[in-house]
């Protein structure tokens, strides 16, 4: 089985070689390392050529002349690997030295996961432990019952749970992930998860593989003020100005991957798969149809009411979202 890790780089150099030197230290190494550097303007590419030197079999690096933004040059990235599985890796954390060897055991036991996720600890910006994990911030207990359960692409729909700095994925799906939608909420790892997750199995492993680092530089993922729990003021947006925000983008997303689904269904000759996509697609145009209504209602809010209803009386309100809540939101802001 045959390994790839991705990484892509931008002005990197304070924490790369910690992170280089911990995939170099892998009990089990990767057979190739891609690295996409997006016309970083400190010392990562010197830092990455240096690096090269100690597995010069393995490292590949691509150094974009131009800035091509986070989401182009993860696709790009994703497009130089020729391996059976992908695994994600941020310029930034530190890896466990088994994780490959945890990742491979994994695909290799189980046919069927097209991918998996991880959990990881938390360090701040001098590699202390912070005592946390990372799922305490981003997968609540109730969806890890339903992704046990089998309901991950239900889950993924609405809520971001998978970190790409944890995930790997089988290499198969890189075609059907690709390209990566950049006018949409939700970035490359959130897009690869919940496409490969219409059509696979999806499997976590709830020990943490990496020690993923908290710092004041970071382009994405969670941040350090989760350290203190604190939240940026939305004081300023009214709440009808924040909802029309979020089905916007929300409308945007599910309109994507629709589109994405039917493309790949009518490229599987697997009618298993075929059924499973199918199915998918219900799925989406169902929440789709949803969330159309709750964005379009009226401001009048005693015109809300006969709209709502008829959502409650349906149980859409209980499937694609979040029951009386949302009914009481809608009702009321």
């Amino acid at each position: 089985m045959k390994i790839s890790v991705v990484m892509t780089t931008y002005n990197g150099a304070k924490y790369l070689h910690t992170q280089l030197q911990s995939i170099a230290n892998q009990l089990r190494l990767p057979d190739e390392l891609i690295v996409c550097d997006d016309a970083s303007s400190d010392a990562t590419t010197e830092i990455t050529r240096s690096f090269t030197a100690a597995l010069p079999s393995v490292v590949r690096l691509y150094a974009n002349q131009a800035r091509l933004g986070a989401v182009k040059n993860y696709e790009q990235a994703l497009g130089y690997c020729n391996a059976d599985i992908i695994v994600l890796c941020d310029q930034d954390d530190v890896w466990r030295p088994d994780k490959l060897v945890r990742i491979e055991k994994t695909f290799s036991a189980s046919p069927n996961v097209g991918l998996l996720f991880s959990d990881a600890e938390l360090i701040d910006e001098q590699g202390t432990s912070l005592n946390q994990r990372l799922w305490h911030h981003t997968f609540k207990r109730n969806h890890k019952r339903q992704v046990r359960s089998g309901k991950t692409f239900e889950i993924l729909l609405q809520h971001q749970i998978v970190t790409g700095a944890t995930m790997a994925f089988r290499g198969r799906f890189k075609e059907m992930v690709l390209p990566i939608p950049g006018q949409i909420p939700l970035l490359h790892d959130g897009w690869i998860a919940l496409i490969i997750s219409a059509i696979a199995d999806v499997a976590m492993l709830e020990e943490p593989l990496i020690s993923y680092r908290l710092h004041p530089q970071q382009h994405s993922g969670i941040k350090p003020s989760l350290q203190t729990g604190s939240n940026t003021s939305r004081k300023d947006i009214s709440p009808l100005e924040m909802r029309s925000r979020y089905y916007t983008g929300e409308i945007e997303k599910l309109c994507s991957v629709h589109e994405r689904l039917t493309g790949m269904l009518r490229a599987l000759d697997d009618p298993e798969l075929q059924k499973k996509s199918e199915q998918r697609i219900a799925y989406v145009e169902a929440v789709l149809s949803h969330f159309r209504v709750r964005a379009g209602l009226p401001e009048e809010k005693w015109r809300r009411i006969e709209i709502v209803l008829r959502e409650l009386l349906a149980f859409r309100y209980h499937r694609y979202s979040r029951g009386f809540m949302s009914v009481l939101r809608d009702l009321t802001l």
